[in-house]
């Protein structure tokens, strides 16, 4: 046996030598130093800086992030979870779950250790990361009334994302508590992306008395409703405004930049992780509920209402 042969196979038992220990180690501990991550929609720089706070934050601790995209499907979620608890994974992080709060429950049955983020826990054993999405969404209602605008569109996503309910929620209590009629057809649904803004967007402008201004279930939709501006020649901020929710990059350098609100992704994903960690060290934990806070950003998509004295 060459020397070069001799040291390769030494290398490949040493290597072997150390799975196994750690195989043991992980056996001895039932630990497998791994979490599953469940996300909507890997496409939406949303979810990406939420799925980076957690990555580093689970990373730090030792732990690797296994990452399932649902697609925005209900039905894929759960296969996913099922995926997961059958690879044991320590624990698992659903963001944004599409489930109803019966299915999710059922679903997670067999996972002591789990957070949620955007949703409410569906039973004591789970953590709770929950942005203040009815908030947010208020204060850029609000932020629009300032500016004198009365007329105020929504352009709706998904009514089966908690998300979606609380933001609408925010927009229809500030309506209300300011006292402004809530008219059904300025809120519009669709797709919470680009092409559904734009269609959204669409819809409300060609009302015989549209809006004068626009907030957005979140900032890809604001792109979308800046291109259907543009396209039936409605100028932003002089003849339109438009606000979005989220604050992802891309806020800032359309044209003209957008106002928004920003959420802070990155904490909410490593303030997921630090409440998984607790309940990895003691699953009996009950977790409080962290609420993260949002912060309006004002930027050129806003501007006083063209018909307010």
């Amino acid at each position: 046996m060459s020397p070069e042969t001799r040291k390769r196979v030494l290398r490949i038992i040493e290597e072997m030598g150390y799975q196994t220990n750690a195989l043991a180690r992980g056996l001895a501990t039932r630990e497998t130093k791994t979490i599953g991550l469940v996300i909507p929609d890997i496409m939406n720089p949303y979810f990406t800086g939420i799925t980076r706070g957690v990555e580093d934050a689970a990373n730090q601790r030792g732990y690797n992030v296994i990452l399932c995209n649902s697609d925005e499907k209900p039905e894929k979620e759960i296969t996913y979870l099922r995926l997961l608890q059958s690879k044991q994974v320590d624990g698992i992080i659903v963001c944004s779950s599409r489930l109803e709060d019966e299915r999710l429950s059922s679903s997670l049955s067999r996972s002591k250790r789990v957070v949620l983020v955007n949703r409410e826990p569906v039973n004591t054993q789970m953590g709770s990361v929950m942005v203040d999405n009815q908030g947010g969404a208020a204060a850029a209602v609000s932020h629009l009334i300032d500016l004198g605008h009365a007329r105020i569109g929504y352009l709706n996503g998904r009514p089966t994302s908690n998300s979606t309910n609380a933001r609408l929620s925010g927009y229809k209590e500030t309506l209300r508590r300011i006292g402004l009629a809530q008219d059904p057809e300025l809120v519009v649904d669709d797709s919470p992306d680009i092409n559904g803004g734009h269609r959204a967007a669409i819809r409300l402008l060609r009302l015989k008395k549209p809006p004068t201004a626009m907030l957005c279930f979140n900032d890809l939709m604001a792109v979308g409703a800046l291109r259907a501006c543009l396209s039936l020649g409605r100028a932003v901020p002089d003849q339109m405004s438009v606000v979005g929710l989220d604050g992802i990059q891309v806020s800032e350098v359309v044209t003209p930049p957008l106002t928004t609100i920003r959420v802070p992704q990155y904490d909410t994903g490593r303030q997921a992780m630090e409440a998984l960690a607790k309940l990895l060290a003691d699953e009996s934990l009950t977790l409080p509920k962290v609420v993260v806070p949002t912060e309006l950003v004002v930027r050129s998509s806003t501007g006083p209402c063209p018909n307010h004295a």
